[in-house]
């Protein structure tokens, strides 16, 4: 949200980004609270925290972007996930590889004093960032396949912006 004007050249609007993600706190607090009663529940098998990590991952963009409440979102992130496995698994491991670099980078300069903190915020920050940019990026386009409109990347402009 707050990276859209960019797109016309424009700075970008910090304030409408937080105030989405702002206006959706208490929504996005109850997903987690439900995701995590899930959790607990299935953590009698060792594979069942994983599977629901895997098909609860495009809930928190449902949110967001679709105005879905916390129910709705976990089970039309348990629907786009199930009936697009292979690219939500090409996604996870996209992740753990992107990890294990950064952990190799972090295990090499992490025993220096002052650089290998900042390293370590950096990777922290950087792959926090990458994985939310990613799981938006394939809602986006996994859900434009299926037919569901997607949200509009670039705004609606009122004609002020000249067009190419």
């Amino acid at each position: 949200m707050a990276a859209e004007p960019c797109w016309l050249g424009q700075d970008p609007a910090w304030d409408r980004g937080f105030n989405r993600a702002a206006g959706k706190l208490v929504t996005l607090a109850a997903y987690v609270i439900l995701v995590f009663l899930m959790t607990i529940v299935s953590i009698i098998t060792i594979v069942g925290p994983i599977v629901i990590a895997f098909l609860t991952m495009y809930g928190p963009a449902y949110i967001l972007f679709g105005n879905r409440s916390a129910t709705a979102a976990i089970g039309d992130s348990f629907r786009l996930a199930s009936e697009n496995i292979t690219p939500t698994l090409i996604l996870v491991l996209a992740f753990i590889v992107v990890y294990m670099m950064g952990f190799i980078v972090n295990l090499v300069l992490g025993w220096l004093p002052i650089i290998g903190l900042f390293v370590g915020l950096a990777f922290q920050w950087l792959f926090s960032a990458y994985i939310a940019l990613a799981i938006v990026r394939f809602y986006d386009i996994l859900n434009a396949a299926s037919g569901a409109p997607p949200f509009s990347i670039v705004p609606e402009t009122s004609g002020s912006a000249p067009q190419p």
